[in-house]
């Protein structure tokens, strides 16, 4: 009988060894790396003053937050927030007096920010060409020789300058250039995403649609140091990032904070349907 149970209980002890093994390599891959801070301050604009929110700043303030609480949460991290005007947020990240920063710059290779590491995107800003409901569009998103109408003044982080082949006029309000395109007075019109979102689903819902993908990688990214912590920040986070988009946590969250999500009005447009293509490279 003994001699039946020794290799029992020889597998039990291997099994055994190998979940503590497991454990370690876990936990260790939950420590952050030598000198990395213990509670990392992340600075944000609470204002959102740099981008068209449409009344949501306070919506779009407790998203990212509730986000980065998760996030931080999941891997065994301190985070604090602070609270920065939009046009000191990558400074202080360069000058080490914040850990972090919530921005809607898009990545940079300017001298000045060539030390500092972007996050995946954590939410969609970037400017889409919107059409009439019944308008087609090549699979180029190719508006050559086309009218399109912007707000004047935008801060659209597009080159209309790159694109000579298209014709476009500027509109003192963005409801005014929507108006020209229902009447067919131009082709297309082109505003954040966000905005399209507001007019298109309240003002314009069975006559203008979203047409394509963001013409530009515009959006709500976190901000480090190119340090080695700060890579393992960034690794880490962005791999919670995708898992919350993938499990469905991420849309929760939208839905909890009733913001758009571009990722599900491009979903609803294609199964109806109407084709949204990806920008003209």
């Amino acid at each position: 009988m003994t001699s039946l149970l020794r290799p029992i209980n020889l597998f039990i002890a291997a099994c055994v060894l190998a979940l503590v093994v497991l454990l370690v390599v876990f936990l260790q891959s939950k420590k952050p790396l030598p000198g990395a801070p213990t509670q990392f301050i992340i600075a944000r604009d609470s204002q959102w003053y740099d981008v068209e929110l449409h009344g949501k700043e306070r919506e779009f303030l407790a998203f990212t937050d509730e986000l980065l609480t998760k996030i931080a949460r999941e891997e065994k991290l301190s985070f604090r927030f602070a609270d920065r005007s939009s046009g000191e947020l990558l400074s202080s990240v360069s000058r080490g007096t914040v850990e972090g920063a919530i921005v809607t710059n898009p990545p940079s290779e300017r001298p000045g920010h060539r030390s500092l590491l972007w996050s995946d995107t954590i939410y969609q800003l970037g400017p889409v060409l919107v059409l009439r409901m019944d308008s087609e569009i090549d699979e180029r998103a190719d508006m050559t020789g086309k009218v399109v109408g912007v707000k004047r003044g935008a801060s659209l982080v597009f080159d209309i300058t790159a694109h000579a082949d298209v014709i476009f006029v500027t509109y003192p309000n963005i409801i005014d250039a929507f108006e020209k395109l229902v009447d067919s007075s131009i082709d297309g019109v082109i505003a954040p995403y966000v905005t399209a979102h507001i007019y298109l689903y309240s003002l314009f819902t069975d006559s203008l649609r979203i047409g394509t993908e963001p013409l530009v990688d515009q959006g709500v990214r976190l901000v480090v140091p190119r340090t080695p912590w700060g890579e393992d920040l960034i690794a880490r986070f962005n791999t919670q990032l995708k898992t919350l988009k993938e499990n469905g946590e991420y849309q929760k969250l939208l839905k909890r904070w009733n913001l758009p999500s571009i990722e599900e009005d491009i979903k609803l447009l294609r199964e109806s349907g109407l084709d949204v293509v990806a920008p003209q490279e």
